[in-house]
């Protein structure tokens, strides 16, 4: 935009016809425009991109730390006995998957959890106390857990699939266990 001026008289000066500087405020306000606008993006693409990170750091280096126990994990009767053994990391909760007859059914096990159809192994009596509270193991331990299979409503259970929980967030599988064998 060009802002012609005619010629003017002015105490002796003449002003004769002149372009003004519209073309250098134009370029001026464009380039103060494009870097308001790159900053709004990084501002908005950093925060994304920065959750995403902390989401992948909470679960980095778990592999083989939640794991399924072998030994312990086995039908008894009407109950499934679910041995967990975890490494060097505080959990938050652990979620449990149990697929059967066609059908799969999770439940978590969290700092505190009472489920009608979940108790802890018993360490000095046989009796089950389902409906109790059951607590999340620690660091550096392992623990069984049982599952009533007719309150959880799986009877032939075929896989478990145990996902840990850490900072708030849903980790991948960590530890599969298939063909499920009975425990005497």
């Amino acid at each position: 935009m060009y802002v012609k001026m005619k010629d003017i008289k002015l105490n002796n000066l003449k002003i004769s016809e002149k372009k003004a500087l519209s073309g250098v405020v134009t370029v001026v306000i464009l380039v103060m425009l494009t870097v308001v606008l790159i900053s709004v993006v990084w501002v908005v693409i950093n925060g994304l991109v920065k959750k995403q990170i902390d989401q992948s750091e909470a679960c980095f280096g778990i592999f083989d730390e939640v794991q399924i126990g072998n030994d312990y994990t086995c039908l008894n009767e009407d109950y499934l006995q679910i041995s967990i053994e975890v490494g060097d990391i505080e959990l938050e909760k652990v979620l449990i998957s149990i697929t059967g007859e066609g059908t799969s059914k999770s439940f978590e096990i969290g700092e505190l959890t009472n489920l009608e159809f979940l108790a802890n192994y018993p360490s000095v009596k046989d009796e089950y106390e389902f409906g109790e509270d059951v607590l999340l193991l620690g660091r550096n331990s392992g623990k069984t857990y049982v599952v009533d299979l007719d309150k959880f409503g799986i009877t032939e259970p075929e896989k478990i699939e145990i996902v840990p929980i850490i900072g708030g967030v849903q980790c991948e599988v960590s530890d599969v266990f298939e063909n499920i064998e009975s425990c005497s």
